[in-house]
């Protein structure tokens, strides 16, 4: 029996040295060090079988498919880049971050879309046209672009051949473009039988020093209005030089300085009832204007346009017809803009009334 016994010790000693070595990497040729007869391929089993003891198994790797690594990838480059700019706005200054912000949706208004007022193309009329909205040095004039766009239009629809009408919007509304297009390109093109139009929607300044009004062009700076703005005298003189048999001006602007379509030097007190906007006495130069001197000019934010506009438009378009003649001439235009601008204004809760300054008042506009 003792035999027996130390003969089973013998044996469980050598398979365990045999094992051992193994999973310590003995032997070569093939076989194990202590024990020639086990093969190479029982080695290499017993082996795994200690390695899997030693070790605990490794979590599976996380099964990604292509779409799902592209979607987080694609997260990921958003995440990244909306943390990149709101860093750079948080940097930017107030002023320029104003300046980037998305300017207000432009309404679709009911007076955007119109067809002919005539069918006769009148070939020596012109148009001058203007609005400027964002500017380089002053608050923005919402919906100014929109009223020019819109009154382009409207000028071509009564009858001004497309060629003939110069739209002025952004930075191509500086003081030397209104100037160029003034002062040259109107006087080289105009003739005895032309009818000319000018039209404007912006800001207008005050000169506290002389009560001068200015129309503030793209570039223009209201501490700087002698050498940055154009004086609305000048603009009266220029356009009553013209050889034209018409001539009728649009200002959807104002020059009290006291807000709307109007600014002021900063520290400078707004004007009231001093600024001079004096149309001077001729013949055949009208002026149609928003408002009074100490007033200022509104918008109709639900149809994106400047409140003396939208009911120019809407005037011409044919509510300044209420006998459906198919002809609006000048008074009856300024006698429903009157009224109309006046009780929009007022249920603002401000006053706003436009005037007319005409030799011709019952001229036929179409």
């Amino acid at each position: 029996m003792k035999l027996i016994s130390a003969g089973l010790a013998v044996v469980f000693a050598a398979a365990y040295a045999g094992l051992v070595g193994c999973a310590a990497g003995g032997g070569g040729g093939g076989y194990y060090a202590n024990d020639s007869s086990v093969p190479i391929q029982r080695r290499g089993m017993l082996m795994g079988a200690v390695a899997q003891r030693a070790a605990p198994p490794a979590p599976p790797a996380p099964a990604y498919s292509n779409q799902s690594w592209s979607n987080n990838a694609r997260q990921q480059t958003r995440d990244e880049s909306q943390d990149q700019d709101e860093t750079q706005n948080a940097r930017k200054p107030r002023r320029q971050a104003d300046e980037d912000a998305p300017a207000p949706r432009v309404a679709a208004s009911d007076v955007d879309k119109i067809g002919k007022f005539t069918e006769k193309e009148h070939v020596d009329d012109f148009a001058l046209v203007v609005g400027i909205e964002k500017y380089q040095n002053v608050p923005k004039a919402d919906y100014a672009e929109h009223d020019a766009q819109t009154m382009k239009k409207y000028f071509e629809a009564m009858g001004v051949p497309e060629e003939n009408v110069i739209l002025l919007t952004g930075d191509k509304a500086t003081r030397t473009g209104l100037a160029k297009y003034l002062e040259e390109w109107l006087p080289k093109n105009v003739t005895a039988d032309s009818r000319v139009y000018f039209y404007y929607s912006g800001h207008g300044a005050p000169d506290p020093a002389d009560s001068t009004a200015y129309l503030v062009p793209w570039d223009g700076d209201a501490s700087y209005l002698k050498t940055s703005a154009y004086p609305v005298s000048r603009l009266y003189e220029k356009l009553a030089a013209l050889k034209a048999k018409q001539v009728i001006v649009m200002l959807d602007s104002c020059f009290s300085g006291a807000g709307g379509r109007s600014v002021i030097a900063k520290g400078a007190r707004p004007l009231v009832n001093v600024v001079n906007t004096a149309v001077p006495e001729d013949s055949h130069l009208t002026v149609l204007a928003a408002s009074s001197g100490d007033q200022i000019s509104g918008t109709i934010d639900e149809q994106g346009h400047g409140m003396f506009t939208y009911f120019v438009l809407k005037g011409l378009k044919g509510e300044a017809d209420p006998e459906d003649t198919g002809h609006v001439s000048l008074d009856a235009l300024y006698t429903y803009v009157k009224k109309s601008v006046s009780r929009a204004a007022h249920r603002d809760n401000r006053d706003q009334t436009p005037e007319l300054h005409s030799a011709n008042p019952a001229l036929k506009l179409y």
